[in-house]
């Protein structure tokens, strides 16, 4: 039973900065970092860090996610924002509510 749950921790550790790295890259192809990665004026939309470090404070990542695409789905009218899927959302304020770290 210990070796089990060695074996599935050790997994999901290795795992970790592959997701991490897919999520980055999602977040890129998607186009995120092209509003998000550099601010150069003040009414910019904000630092991918910044929404980041907003959704962190969730202790729950799903929950922080979750609640990160309803804003996006019923506040935003960004047109990159409403054709990403649900799917590829998720994925991507899941890494960010995880400090949206690549390795």
């Amino acid at each position: 039973m210990k070796i089990e749950v060695l074996a599935i921790g050790l997994a999901l550790l290795i795992a970790a900065p592959a997701q991490a790295a897919d999520a980055a890259a999602l977040a890129a192809d998607q186009g995120c970092l092209n509003c998000h990665g550099v601010r150069h004026h003040p009414h910019e939309a904000p630092l991918l860090k910044d929404l980041a470090a907003r959704l962190g404070r969730r202790s729950d990542v799903d929950a922080a996610a979750r609640h990160g695409l309803e804003e996006l789905r019923e506040k935003s009218s960004v047109h990159a924002h409403r054709m990403a899927s649900d799917e590829s959302a998720l994925a991507i304020l899941r890494w960010m509510a995880q400090g949206a770290q690549t390795r």
